[in-house]
Formats: structure tokens, C-alpha cells, sequence
């Protein structure tokens, strides 16, 4: 669980340049949301595997609407990513209220949008000076909930005095996303490989300030849950 929090308060904090935080912290504070984030649960048929995604991709492309972004997770389970079955991530516009489910999946895999999937999110944090998290990453999906009485405003008194722990050549990018349940968020974080993801935590772990800023954050928010998934954008 200390893990858990701990991730999430450094990559709220960290950014090499001021201006930028400052924007992303006002973000925290009143919210302007920049996407709407939709998940489909797939399970491969019996007859069809992950090269059968990758056949179908080309065809995706085709019609995927140039307003939808897609991206394809596969979880670590027990350190192994789990290719039996996989997820897609679909982004659009918040303003619009078009279809983001992508029937053709449904042709190697049983998809279903999963409930209260619909989120609304902005980007915290993308630092990313080579690109290298356009197309295939890592990213840590993490579930969380406010304590009573917390909101955006708290949780941005609790950012703006955080030291910066993350190395400056570190690339990651960070999102926030906003669900129905009132009180719920979702906090995402994207590395460039799972040996920068684990390295980070060891090296964070030994440093003394750690546990105050699992103090500060556990007052204003529990998170409960994580999962980890390689992830590639189409």
C-alpha cells in the first residue's frame, strides 16, 4: 500500500520546470477535463491469440475515428504479462458524446465496456523529451478514494510542497481521471520500461523524506488497489 501512495505523491510533484507545474497544479485545483477514457475487458477466443490481434490491427486503423485514440494493455500477473487476455483503452473528446466502442475487436475476442468505465481525465505530468512513450510502455493504473472532506483543493495543498524525487532524465507522464462515484479517482502512471518502473521504487524507498509524504498523502486520500500493464498505442 505504501508503494502504492508513494508513486502516485512523487509524480504529482515532479517536474523540472516551474511554469508547467504551476499550470498542472491550477488543473488540480478547478479541473478542465481533456479526455473521456473508456475501458473494454477482452478474452481471447478459444481459436484466436495475440497474433490474431495483430493481423486484425491494420483493419482497426482503418476505421478507427481520427477523435478516438486506442490503446491495447496486457496485465502483469505474478510479474508475467497475461496475453490470454488484454484491454482497451479508448480516448475522445469530453465534449462529444460519440461511440467509443470498437466492434471489430469482438472478431478474436469476447469484449465487453466494463461498468462505470465512462472517466473524464487531464494529463498531471508528461515529461517525454524523446517520444519514447508514443508507442509501447509501461503503465500502473492506480485505484483511489478521497477521506471525508477531501477533494481537488486538499489534494493540491498536499502537492505544492513536495520535493522533487524523480531523476531529471527520468521520462514518465502522469493523468488524472475522474469517474461517477462521487469521491473516486484514478491516478495513471507511464514509464518507459518496467526496469525504470522497478528501479524508481528502489531508489525511492531509501530516501528519508518517504514517509512524509506517505503521511501527507494518507490524510487526504486512500488508495486501494494497482495494476501493472505493458501497453501499446495503435
Amino acid at each position: 500500500m505504501k508503494k502504492i501512495i508513494l508513486c502516485l505523491f512523487v509524480l504529482v510533484g515532479c517536474t523540472d520546470n516551474t511554469s508547467v507545474e504551476s499550470q498542472n497544479l491550477n488543473q488540480l485545483l478547478k479541473p478542465d477535463f481533456e479526455y473521456r477514457f473508456v475501458e473494454m475487458q477482452c478474452q481471447f477466443r478459444s481459436s484466436n491469440n495475440l497474433a490474431s490481434l495483430e493481423r486484425l490491427i491494420p483493419r482497426i486503423k482503418e476505421i478507427l475515428p481520427e477523435e478516438i485514440s486506442m490503446t491495447v494493455a496486457f496485465r502483469f500477473i505474478n510479474d508475467q504479462v497475461d496475453t490470454k487476455s488484454f484491454y482497451v483503452w479508448l480516448r475522445s473528446d469530453p465534449k462529444l458524446n460519440n461511440e467509443t466502442k470498437i466492434d471489430i475487436i469482438n472478431e478474436v475476442a469476447d469484449c465487453a465496456v466494463r461498468d462505470t468505465s465512462t472517466n473524464f481525465g487531464f494529463s498531471v505530468i508528461n515529461f517525454d523529451p524523446n517520444k519514447s512513450l508514443e508507442y509501447s510502455y509501461i503503465t500502473e493504473v492506480i485505484y483511489c478514494n478521497y477521506i471525508d472532506g477531501n477533494s481537488f483543493p486538499t489534494l493540491n495543498f498536499a502537492i505544492q510542497d513536495l520535493e522533487y524525487f524523480f531523476p531529471k532524465d527520468q521520462t514518465y507522464k502522469a493523468f488524472y481521471q475522474e469517474g461517477d462515484l462521487q469521491g473516486e479517482f484514478v491516478w495513471i502512471n507511464q514509464f518507459e520500461s518496467i526496469q525504470e518502473y522497478k528501479s524508481f521504487f528502489e531508489e525511492f524507498n531509501l530516501d528519508k523524506n518517504s514517509n512524509i509524504i506517505f503521511t501527507g498523502f494518507t490524510s487526504k486520500a486512500n488508495c486501494y488497489s494497482s495494476n501493472l500493464f505493458q501497453t501499446y498505442r495503435i
